[in-house]
């Protein structure tokens, strides 16, 4: 796995609207934000496009990312914001390019499709909070691991369905449902020995068990060495009610593995948000008063 050099004070880093599009008034606070940590902020140049609900058309958004890939001074390429589009731009980003201009790419939800072809590709990558909501969440912890101090991942208030145990592996995962998406695409992960790490927002609790049933079909549960869940956030209730809750068909399509499976760690939709390294080897520790999720090494090395 290739793991990008971290920031100093002084380095760039570029924003590009992979997906929506995105107004100048809700980048301005992270834009400062940013700046204050010492980072020199380049905007992608068609950044506040507009073309139907996505930030410019598929190719000028693609070229925003390719630009800042092939640009030696951006040192990593933070995701604007969310929504839905990456998908249809992933294609357009040569993972020769990938692997020859290897930096770090951040950001979350939508951004998972890109996160999945970077790891593919073998290069370690940041799920965190997209830049319109880097001031609200977790922006210190963002901000530090950029830098190269890595948090852990720690929540207290178990879950009577957490499973108890200690794993090691390397973290794939982010959105349920672009990972889902991604199965028969070049960037379907081998979960083998990996721990996987979920979260969701605004989905009905029977498309969860469909997509859950997919990962289970198709081999991606049984060779895993953990799964860590953080937030299902919104959650739209089933007419007739589905008498499930997430957590509990995670559980069902798990049963029959023995690894530790965790709930409720801090990040997803919601605050706190906080940011791990896809791709970088992590321990998961689920015991009967805590979930923890930290790295093997507090100095990162291929």
């Amino acid at each position: 796995m290739i793991v990008p050099p971290f920031l100093q004070a002084g380095d760039t880093v570029g924003i590009v609207a992979p997906a929506r599009w995105v107004e100048e008034k809700q980048l301005r606070d992270a834009i400062a934000l940013l700046g204050r940590a010492g980072f020199v902020v380049r905007l992608g140049k068609h950044i506040y496009n507009k073309s139907r609900i996505f930030a410019g058309d598929d190719a000028i958004r693609a070229t925003d990312m390719l630009d800042m890939l092939l640009d030696p001074e951006i040192k990593a390429i933070l995701c604007a914001r969310g929504g839905y589009g990456t998908g249809r731009i992933v294609d357009l980003i040569p993972k020769s390019q990938m692997q020859a201009h290897p930096k770090w790419i951040v950001g979350y939800s939508d951004w998972t499709v890109m996160l999945l072809a970077w790891n593919h590709a073998g290069i370690a990558s940041i799920h965190a909070p997209v830049v319109t909501q880097l001031t609200k969440h977790s922006p210190d912890v963002v901000i530090k691991l950029l830098k190269g101090e890595i948090p852990a991942l720690v929540a207290t208030d178990t879950h009577p369905l957490n499973r108890h145990g200690t794993a090691e592996g390397r973290l794939i995962g982010g959105n349920l449902t672009l990972l889902q998406n991604s199965i028969g695409t070049p960037a379907q992960p081998n979960t083998r020995g990996s721990i996987l790490l979920l979260e969701e927002i605004e989905e009905q609790h029977y498309r969860i068990d469909r997509m859950m049933l997919h990962l289970k079909r198709v081999g991606m549960l049984e060779p895993l060495a953990g799964f860590a869940v953080g937030a299902f956030t919104d959650l739209i209730p089933n007419d007739p009610p589905f008498e499930l809750e997430f957590q509990e068909i995670i559980r069902y399509y798990t049963t029959e593995y023995d690894y530790p499976v965790g709930f409720g760690l801090p990040f997803g939709h919601e605050a706190p948000n906080l940011p791990w390294i896809m791709g970088y080897p992590y321990v998961l520790e689920v015991s009967e008063t805590f979930v923890e999720l930290r790295p093997q090494s507090s100095e990162l090395s291929p």
